[in-house]
């Protein structure tokens, strides 16, 4: 009985854990937004995805002095076509980092429901969590080393 217990929460932990990254690092949550530097008028749109470490980074532009609806940028696909692309730039390790934190998140939250199932906390787990507790600080203190630049 226990161990069915177990692994239907485990499975709870990962659905929720590949969840959280596709949501965090799905959506520019923070696009930058100004008037264009190579000429005027118009309007430039930076997105910037993924969290701690920006994997992706796209500037869209604008012909139009107009404000335009920044709210339609953060989704994955642009919800707008006042815009036009330009560049991006795409980076494979921040994409690993941002995975690799929340891989660890989840094993630290396997590690709590593991110990309170089981009724007893073992070394090991005290050691593991410890570890990964580390892992998540480094790559949240680092993570601006590997990013995406325009």
């Amino acid at each position: 009985m226990r161990s069915s217990e177990l692994q239907m929460q485990l499975k709870t932990i990962l659905v929720w854990a590949i969840f959280a990254f596709v949501l965090v690092n799905g959506c520019s949550w923070m696009p930058g937004y100004g008037g264009r530097n190579d000429r005027q008028p118009g309007m430039e749109v930076e997105r910037y995805f993924g969290w701690p470490a920006c994997f992706r980074a796209e500037l869209w532009r604008s012909d139009h002095p107009h404000q335009v609806n920044f709210v339609a940028y953060i989704s994955p696909i642009p919800l707008s076509t006042e815009m036009y692309f330009v560049y991006s730039s795409n980076r494979i390790i921040p994409f690993i980092l941002d995975a690799i934190l929340v891989a660890a998140l989840a094993a630290i939250c396997g590690l709590f429901v593991w110990a309170d199932v089981g009724g007893r906390t073992e070394n090991w787990m005290v050691v593991s969590g410890v570890f990964l507790a580390v892992v998540v600080w480094l790559i949240v203190q680092f993570a601006d080393e590997t990013i995406a630049y325009l």
